[in-house]
């Protein structure tokens, strides 16, 4: 029983030792966290189980108390600054709708909420303003830009979304049999030219004012750290923004 004793001992210490040496390599400590990291407020970790004791059921209540006690994890101060701008699209929507004659075709909403969705992310990522059209026809009720970027939203999520033989045969990928994967990377070439567009006219612009764009923030750090904020970078980011923001937005509110 001594030996299985001072083995269990041994390996406690051997972890504190590693875990404070970990700690040790990456800046020193301080209340628990690495002084070289931007961790979110909370309590110090516990060797081995790190935070498991403190994941309690309810798990919404759970998160609730250590927001209350340290804080919250993610500001809505941003949200905030572009309560106005909000504001402004969802006001030109409406009117574009109440100037629609009283015989015209029924409105496709989730079309014009995916517009409003672009539009303000637009505004928000690069400073764009979209398009809009003033005409009744269903088809192009949308802006130029809204219409683009809805077409290619919707080739991709219909090529992943559904079946395909490949996902079961996994040998016939390397033939691309169907033509999926040439229609899904066609469409993703579209997204990304589209992107392009932004970022390019953004850096020509990012000088203009004071106020800037989210794109324009990153072309800044790009100056200084290039191989970090490189223009995949950027697109990938704008991309998970767009996707995550028009179409799943706009489907939830409908």
């Amino acid at each position: 029983m001594d030996k299985a004793y001072i083995a269990v001992f041994s390996i406690v210490i051997l972890f504190l030792l590693v875990d404070y040496l970990r700690r040790l390599r990456g800046g020193g400590t301080s209340n628990g966290k690495n002084k070289g990291m931007r961790l979110p407020p909370g309590l110090p970790a516990v060797p081995i189980i790190g935070h498991l004791h403190l994941v309690k059921k309810p798990m919404h209540a759970t998160l609730s108390r250590l927001a209350a006690r340290h804080g919250p994890l993610l500001s809505a101060r941003r949200v905030g600054l572009m309560s106005g701008l909000i504001a402004g699209e969802v006001r030109a929507m409406v009117r574009s709708l109440c100037r629609r004659p009283a015989a015209a075709a029924p409105v496709q909403l989730k079309r014009r909420l995916f517009e409003l969705s672009l539009s303000v992310l637009m505004e928000t990522i690069a400073q764009s303003k979209a398009t809009r059209p003033e005409t009744t026809d269903t088809d192009t009720d949308m802006s130029m830009e809204a219409q683009e970027y809805k077409q290619v939203v919707e080739e991709i999520l219909e090529r992943i979304g559904t079946g395909n033989l490949c996902d079961y045969l996994p040998a016939l990928r390397w033939f691309d049999v169907f033509g999926v994967r040439n229609r899904i990377l066609a469409a993703v070439s579209r997204r990304d030219a589209f992107l392009r567009r932004l970022i390019y006219a953004e850096r020509w612009r990012m000088d203009d004012g004071e106020k800037k764009s989210m794109i324009a923030v990153l072309l800044t750090l790009q100056k200084t750290q290039p191989e970090v904020y490189t223009d995949n970078m950027i697109t990938a980011l704008c991309s998970n923004l767009l996707g995550a923001g028009t179409e799943t937005t706009s489907t939830t509110i409908e």
